[in-house]
Formats: C-alpha cells, sequence, structure tokens
C-alpha cells in the first residue's frame, strides 16, 4: 500500500511536469509561413501534424496541440505563431483567419 501511494504520487509529478516542459516550450516557439503539407504522424501515435514553410526552411507543427486547427487548415493557409503567446493564428487565402489556443 505504501508504494502504491508513492507510484501513484510520482506518475503524477511526471505528468504535471511533462505538460509544463511543453507548455514552457510552446510559449518559446516563434514562426510565420504557409502550410506546404498536412498529414497524420503515424509513428507518432496517429498526431496530426503540419509542415510549413517560413523563409527558406521548412517546420514540423503537431497540430494535435491547438484543438481543432487541423480541421480548419488547408495547404496553402498561412499559419503564425508569436513568441510569448499559447496560440496560432490561421488564415485562409481569403483573408478570413481563426486563432487556436494551446489545450494541453
Amino acid at each position: 500500500m505504501k508504494y502504491t501511494k508513492l507510484i501513484f504520487l510520482l506518475m503524477v509529478l511526471f505528468v504535471f511536469s511533462c505538460n509544463t516542459i511543453n507548455k514552457d516550450n510552446i510559449i518559446q516557439d516563434e514562426y510565420a509561413g504557409v502550410i506546404v503539407k498536412k498529414y497524420k504522424d503515424i509513428p507518432n501515435h496517429d498526431s496530426s501534424c503540419f509542415t510549413i514553410k517560413a523563409g527558406n526552411q521548412e517546420i514540423s507543427v503537431l497540430a494535435d496541440l491547438y484543438y481543432d486547427s487541423f480541421k480548419y487548415a488547408n495547404v496553402g493557409d498561412s499559419i503564425t505563431k508569436v513568441k510569448g503567446e499559447l496560440r496560432i493564428t490561421l488564415t485562409k487565402k481569403n483573408g478570413e483567419y481563426k486563432s487556436f489556443y494551446y489545450t494541453y
């Protein structure tokens, strides 16, 4: 019983620490570009992802972190992530835009 409580406590601490690390990393991200590919990353738990062209480099973005962004986005849409914020903004070719917030 004593070990069960200890294991549970360690698992809870691990989950919260992972969430904090991810959130801290996400808040530091900054990019702006165009979505060139939408795909499901099968080896990575079938995660929804974007590949964006930002300047002369391509960046992978885990769309699952921003609820419903994968459904809304199309190849050719612009995507912006401002450092210090927990959201992305997707802009369609017709100028329509929508923000999606970090959900974990």
